[in-house]
C-alpha cells in the first residue's frame, strides 16, 4: 500500500542504496474565522428564558425609578464648567443689610387673601376692637311665639316666610351706646345674614356697630363655627371678643370674655357689669395682658379651659 511505511530502494549509478521516507500527508491549515464567527465567539453564553425575563423586569423598573426620582442620571457634561463660570457674588452693602432688617408683614390667612375688616380711618388708630356675639349674648330669638317679645322680624327661608320673635338682653341698648363711644364695635355671629341683618337693623338703628360679620366669615373647624380673630386685620393685642360659646373663640381664648348664656332672665345684669371692666382695659396698650392680670368671671359663663381643650 502507498500509505504504508516502506523503504524503497533506489539504485544509484555507483550501486549504493538509500532509504527514502514515504511521502507524508499533512492536515490542511485552519482557516481564519470570519467577523460573524468572531462576534458569536465573543458573545456571552445565551441566557435561559427565566434569566431574560428577570433582566427585562429589572431594566423596566430601573427606568421607571429614574423617571420618578430623577436619580441615577449622570450630570450634564457642562455642569461643572457652568458652576465655575458663575461670577462671585458681590459683598453685601449697607442697603442690603437694611433690607434684611425690614419685617415682612404677615400674609392674611383668609382664603381670599383679604382681611374681613377695612382699615381703620385716620384718627381712629388708637381704638380697640370689641367683637360681640349676637344670639344668647345680646338677644334671644325664637321661631315659636313667645310672650312679650321686644320686636318681630320676618325672614325668608327656602321660599317660605317665617316670623322670628326677638327678646333683648337687659341693658343691651345702653351697652351698645357706651362701648360705641370708645371701641370699634363689630358684630360677629355664626348665624345667616338673611336673619341677622334685619335683626341688627332694628337692634342697632344708629349703626353703632360699624361692621357685621356672618357665618361665611367663620372658620368651620370639626363641625364648629370658629371666629378667628387673625382674619380681622387687627392686632390681636387690641382685640376683645365677648361670646357665650367657648367654641367660637377656641383659637384665641386669651382674647375672650366668657359671658353667660341668656334666654329670658329679666334680672340679668351682666352687660351692665361688663362696662366698667371694658373701660379699664381700654386705656392699656395690650388689652390681652390686662385681661389676663385682672379677669372677670360671670355666673353661668363657660370656663376658658373648655375653649383651650376643645
Amino acid at each position: 500500500m502507498a500509505h504504508q511505511l516502506v523503504t524503497q530502494i533506489q539504485e544509484t549509478e555507483d550501486g549504493s542504496t538509500t532509504s527514502v521516507a514515504p511521502p507524508q500527508y499533512s492536515r490542511p491549515l485552519p482557516r481564519k474565522p470570519t467577523q460573524q464567527q468572531q462576534a458569536i465567539a465573543a458573545a456571552p453564553p445565551p441566557r435561559s428564558s427565566g434569566a431574560r425575563f428577570r433582566a427585562r423586569c429589572f431594566s423596566f423598573f430601573a427606568a421607571c425609578w429614574r423617571k420618578i426620582t430623577g436619580c441615577c442620571q449622570p450630570p450634564p457634561a457642562q455642569q461643572p464648567q457652568q458652576i465655575h463660570d458663575q461670577p462671585t457674588p458681590p459683598e453685601p452693602t449697607e442697603l442690603d443689610e437694611k433690607r434684611r432688617e425690614v419685617k415682612i408683614p404677615t400674609v392674611p390667612p383668609h382664603p381670599l387673601q383679604k382681611f374681613l375688616l377695612e382699615p381703620l380711618r385716620p384718627g381712629e388708630e388708637t381704638k380697640r376692637t370689641l367683637v360681640l356675639d349676637l344670639d344668647e349674648t345680646l338677644v334671644h330669638s325664637s321661631f315659636k311665639p313667645v310672650p312679650n317679645p321686644d320686636f318681630i322680624i320676618s325672614i325668608e327661608l327656602e321660599n317660605v316666610i317665617h316670623k322670628v320673635y326677638v327678646r333683648k338682653r337687659p341693658g343691651v341698648d345702653h351697652f351698645l351706646k357706651a362701648v360705641g363711644e370708645k371701641y370699634e364695635v363689630v358684630i360677629f355671629t355664626a348665624s345667616l345674614a338673611k336673619y341677622a341683618d334685619p335683626l341688627l337693623d332694628i337692634l342697632d338703628p344708629k349703626r353703632v356697630c360699624t361692621s357685621r360679620l356672618f357665618r361665611e366669615s367663620c372658620v368651620l373647624h370639626y363641625g364648629n363655627y370658629v371666629k378667628d380673630l387673625t382674619h380681622l386685620g387687627r392686632a390681636l393685642e387690641h382685640c376683645i371678643i365677648v361670646d357665650n360659646s367657648p367654641f367660637s373663640y377656641m383659637f384665641q381664648p386669651e382674647n375672650a370674655i366668657a359671658i353667660g348664656t341668656w334666654f329670658s332672665d329679666k334680672s340679668d345684669r351682666q352687660l351692665y357689669e361688663l362696662l366698667p371692666y371694658l373701660d379699664n382695659v381700654f386705656s392699656t396698650s395690650d388689652v390681652v395682658a390686662a385681661m389676663q392680670q385682672n379677669k372677670i368671671v360671670f355666673s353661668g359663663a363657660p370656663s376658658t379651659s373648655l375653649a383651650i381643650g376643645a
